[in-house]
């Protein structure tokens, strides 16, 4: 699911691919995780998503595509929803933070 974050697997293809039926590893979801497959495809989403929008300078549009948001705007949302910010704010936010940044053997940042 990880590896798949911009083209959602179904349950189905998941569960022809882990030998199970679609209902099994959705209990096996709830059971072990608390949530379904669903909810878990989110998180890793959102997940992927804060570490894309703080460690990278990538545009949020493309953050947006690559963790599987279908807008912009829902990327936003839900974004703010799940850390209380605007994925922008949060971005210069972590921007301005005095952060210990190694110095390559060049020179650079």
């Amino acid at each position: 699911m990880e590896e798949q974050l911009e083209d959602t697997i179904s349950c189905a293809e998941l569960a022809k691919m882990v030998g199970l039926s679609p209902r099994h590893l959705q209990r096996l979801f709830r059971a072990r995780l608390g949530r379904g497959m669903e909810a878990t495809y989110r998180e890793l989403r959102i997940a992927k998503a804060h570490q894309l929008v703080q460690q990278t300078d990538i545009s949020l549009t493309e953050v947006a595509v690559a963790c599987g948001f279908s807008s912009l705007e829902v990327f936003s949302r839900t974004y703010r929803s799940r850390f209380g910010v605007a994925p922008s704010r949060d971005r210069r936010q972590s921007l301005e933070a005095s952060v210990y940044r190694s110095i390559g053997s060049d020179g650079s940042q």
